[in-house]
């Protein structure tokens, strides 16, 4: 897999997390993209759908503060995606992952006992949830 990522050199060791690479991009941290999101949802002649995802136990961009950037979203169709209801998610076995919230374009997913990279805490619930 190394020689197939472009200019990796084979020798490297990849992990979760790289000081190397959390430094080259450290310009384009924490730079929010609800403009894009409100571009998408609003534009008819290209009609996408839209998944947020979210960890329950997101210290970095919690739970509350994601939710709280919703109401700040300039889409027509924000009230009707709050007034929806929520519908929890279960995984093959019935276990509980997480719930989600959809209007029009827009999912919102919340799983439960991920982080931050809650795909990385909760892969096969992530998976289960898509």
């Amino acid at each position: 897999v190394k020689k197939d990522i472009y200019h990796a050199n084979p020798s490297t060791n990849f992990s979760s997390f790289s000081a190397w690479i959390n430094k080259r991009f450290k310009h384009d941290l924490m730079k929010g993209q609800l403009h894009v999101i409100d571009y998408i949802l609003n534009n008819d002649k290209y009609p996408c759908q839209v998944l947020l995802t979210m960890g329950q136990d997101d210290l970095l961009t919690n739970l509350p503060g994601q939710r709280n950037l919703f109401k700040h979203m300039k889409w027509s169709g924000m009230a009707n995606y709050f007034a929806s209801k929520k519908v929890i998610l279960k995984d093959p076995q019935g276990y509980v992952i997480g719930n989600a919230q959809h209007y029009d374009r827009l999912t919102g997913v919340v799983i439960n006992k991920a982080g931050h990279m809650g795909s990385y805490d909760q892969p096969f619930a992530f998976y289960d949830a898509l």
